[in-house]
């Protein structure tokens, strides 16, 4: 019995990670994003048509400090931006969208933010250590758009498909 609850909880863990082609990164990106000491995640569902654009490492103020942005747009120009940090975040919507990830802290919530409502914003999740690659420091995630570029549905099932760059 022990060992098919392993064998199902290798299963499992296993499935916290990705290649990164479902994200559209090319193996420069990959690469790229690898050499940063972080739990670096990537969507492995996108809405229909949305494909990657941009694939940003953000200049680190401090080395501790990691960031990183993927923005992904369709042939309408519609875009969502996933955001990824290590330091300084704080949420600004409403939650009207409710979901989860079982490789990640924190409940998936998104909602329109405080701006008059022109902006989608997805709360931050955390990479939780027993699933991300070892030795990389704690990252936090969340999404943002413009209103009416993907639903919110969309948003949180994009932040529910977040799994880890294998290593």
């Amino acid at each position: 019995m022990f060992l098919a609850s392993a064998a199902a909880g290798d299963i499992f863990a296993q499935a916290a990670f990705t290649d990164g082609k479902a994200a559209g990164l090319s193996q420069k990106q990959i690469g790229d994003l690898k050499k940063l000491n972080a739990a670096i995640a990537v969507p492995t569902y996108l809405p229909a048509g949305f494909k990657l654009y941009e694939a940003a490492i953000e200049e680190p103020p401090a080395p501790e400090i990691v960031g990183y942005t993927l923005t992904y747009r369709n042939s309408k120009g519609r875009s969502f931006t996933i955001q990824s940090v290590n330091d300084g975040i704080g949420d600004v919507s409403t939650p009207q969208i409710y979901g989860r990830n079982p490789y990640f802290d924190g409940r998936v919530q998104a909602g329109y933010s405080m701006d008059e409502e022109k902006s989608l914003f997805v709360s931050w999740i955390g990479s939780l250590e027993r699933y991300q690659p070892k030795d990389t420091l704690q990252q936090w995630y969340s999404l943002v758009t413009d209103r009416g570029d993907i639903t919110l549905r969309e948003a949180v099932k994009v932040m529910a498909s977040l799994r880890y760059l294998k290593r």
